[in-house]
């Protein structure tokens, strides 16, 4: 897949601009723009796992800072079996999203 610069819409020859549904092209989800940072909607069908990346979001801090917590051990993390390397930990690291409100909680003040 390449990399394309932002779409933006073009002005027609009445002056009016056009977006790429209204030229009569097909919804694509190829032309759809999601911005990196935003969070998927949190509904009982989301992964109850996130990565670091993600939970960071969850917070509203940093990846840098969240994954100082985790390896500090302030937020516990959970390292799933490696489906490549029998009997060792996926290399991976997740957090549970009931310990992520249990630590909202806990430092609430």
């Amino acid at each position: 897949m390449h990399k394309t610069a932002n779409y933006a819409p073009r002005p027609d020859p009445a002056g009016r601009a056009q977006d790429y549904q209204s030229r009569g092209a097909p919804a694509s989800p190829h032309r759809t723009r999601v911005s990196a940072r935003t969070l998927p909607a949190l509904c009982p069908d989301s992964p109850r796992l996130l990565g670091l990346e993600m939970a960071a979001r969850y917070l509203g801090v940093s990846y840098s800072v969240f994954r100082r917590w985790v390896f500090a051990g302030e937020i516990r993390a959970v390292r799933l079996p490696s489906s490549r390397r029998p009997g060792r930990e996926s290399r991976r690291v997740y957090v549970d999203r009931a310990d992520l409100d249990r630590f909202v909680e806990q430092h609430k003040g």
